[in-house]
C-alpha cells in the first residue's frame, strides 16, 4: 500500500510538472525542493494548475503559447498584474533591460505605474485594460506574468491571436528569489541572445523631490512600518539612539514609508526632533526621491528596500522567515552580487535582530563604503 502511495505521488508530481519546474538558463534559489516533497502531489495544488491548464485551452490560447521570445516580435506587451506589491512588481519587471532591441510596453497595476512612467526601456505604460489609447491591434507579441485566470482572460478577450510566453507560466506554490528569475527566465526566452548588465531591479531616476534635507551631513534613511508584522522592525528608536550617540550630529536622519508605519514614525520623530519625518506624508516618487538623496538606508524586506538596490544606495537590510535555498541547501535572502548591502537575518520576526546588531551592521557598511 506505501509503495502504491508513492507511485502515485510520483505520478501526480510528474504530470503537474510544468506547475513547479523552473524552466531558466540558471539555477535560481528557492523553496522548490520543500514544495516537491511536501505539497506537490496535494489536490490544493495539483487542482490550482488544472483549473489554470483548462481556462487557457477553454478559451483558445493553448495554442498560442509559444516558449521563446523571436526576434521577428518587435511590438510586444508586458502584461505584469498578478503580483501587484511593489517589491513583486519591481523584482519581477528586472529583466526589462535585456529587451532594448525590441519595443515593449507595460500593462501594470495603477498603484505602481509612477515608477515605470517614463522608464528607458517601457515604450508606454498604462494600468488600465479599458484604457482606450491602447492599440491591442499593435502587438505580435505579449509576455504573460502569470497564466492565472485573470492574466489569462485579459489575453484571450484583447488579443486572442497574438501569440505569448510566460515569465512565471504554472509555476506557483513555493517561494522563489524573484529578481534571479527575471532574468534568468528572460535569459531563457531569448535563447542566451540578450544582455545582463547588473542583477539588480531598476528604476528610472525619480524626479527631484525638494524636502529641505541638509546637504552639509550624509543622510541615513530608515524604512519605518511594513505590511507585514514579522516586517515590522520594533527597535528602531533604539536604533536611532545609537546612531546619534556613536556619530553625533554627522549624520541627518531621515524616516520614510507607507502610512502602515505612520505611528512608530511618530513614536521615533517626538523623541528625536532631529529627525525629519516623511512617513505616509509623500508619493512613492517623492519616497523614492528621498531614498535617492540619502547616502545609506536602513530597511527590513519590502518594496523601499528594493528601491533603494534599484538606486544603487549602500543598505542594510533586515529579512526574517527567507525560504530560498542555493544548490548546497543552505539559505539565502533576496540580495544578488551587484547589490552594495550588509544582511541580517532572524529565523521568524524582523524583531528578533537586536538595534546593535543593526548598529553594527551600519558602521561596516560605512566603513566598506569609505574606502
Amino acid at each position: 500500500m506505501l509503495m502504491l502511495l508513492r507511485k502515485l505521488k510520483k505520478a501526480i508530481i510528474n504530470y503537474s510538472k510544468p506547475s513547479w519546474d523552473l524552466k531558466t538558463s540558471q539555477f535560481v534559489p528557492s523553496n522548490q525542493q520543500r514544495f516537491l516533497l511536501d505539497d506537490a502531489w496535494k489536490p490544493k495544488w495539483v487542482i490550482k494548475y488544472l483549473k489554470r491548464k483548462l481556462y487557457m485551452q477553454w478559451h483558445g490560447q493553448g495554442k498560442r503559447e509559444i516558449f521563446n521570445i523571436p526576434a521577428t516580435a518587435k511590438n510586444i506587451l508586458w502584461i505584469n498584474l498578478s503580483a501587484p506589491s511593489l517589491g513583486d512588481s519591481l523584482m519581477d519587471l528586472s529583466a526589462r533591460q535585456m529587451l532594448k532591441d525590441f519595443n515593449v510596453d507595460l500593462l501594470t497595476d495603477k498603484k505602481n505605474i509612477s515608477l515605470y512612467q517614463g522608464d528607458p526601456f517601457f515604450r508606454k505604460v498604462y494600468s488600465d485594460k479599458e484604457d482606450i489609447s491602447i492599440d491591442w491591434s499593435l502587438y505580435d507579441l505579449v509576455i504573460l506574468d502569470s497564466y492565472s485566470p485573470r492574466i489569462l482572460k485579459i489575453k484571450a478577450e484583447k488579443m486572442p491571436n497574438v501569440p505569448f510566453v510566460g515569465m512565471w507560466g504554472f509555476v506557483n506554490g513555493f517561494e522563489v528569489h524573484r529578481t534571479l528569475y527575471s532574468f534568468y527566465r528572460m535569459d531563457f526566452l531569448l535563447k542566451g541572445l540578450g544582455s545582463i548588465s547588473k542583477l539588480t531591479p531598476i528604476i528610472k531616476t525619480p524626479d527631484f523631490f525638494d524636502a529641505g534635507l541638509d546637504n552639509k551631513k550624509k543622510k541615513i534613511a530608515l524604512v519605518i512600518g511594513a505590511e507585514w508584522n514579522y516586517r515590522r522592525y520594533e527597535h528602531w528608536v533604539e536604533v536611532v539612539a545609537t546612531i546619534f550617540q556613536e556619530y553625533g550630529d554627522d549624520f541627518e536622519v531621515v524616516l520614510v514609508g507607507s502610512a502602515n508605519g505612520s505611528e512608530d514614525a511618530a513614536g521615533i520623530s517626538s523623541r528625536f526632533v532631529q529627525c525629519k519625518n516623511f512617513v505616509g506624508k509623500c508619493t512613492l516618487g517623492q519616497t523614492a526621491s528621498l531614498i535617492q538623496q540619502c547616502d545609506f538606508v536602513m530597511a527590513a524586506d519590502g518594496g523601499l528596500w528594493h528601491i533603494a538596490c534599484a538606486l544603487d544606495r549602500p543598505s542594510v537590510v533586515l529579512f526574517a522567515d527567507k525560504k530560498l535555498f542555493d544548490k548546497q541547501g543552505s539559505r539565502v535572502t533576496l540580495v544578488t552580487q551587484d547589490v552594495c548591502c550588509e544582511v541580517l537575518y532572524a529565523d521568524k520576526n524582523v524583531s528578533e535582530i537586536k538595534s546593535e546588531e543593526v548598529l553594527s551592521a551600519l558602521k561596516h557598511l560605512v566603513s566598506k563604503t569609505r574606502l
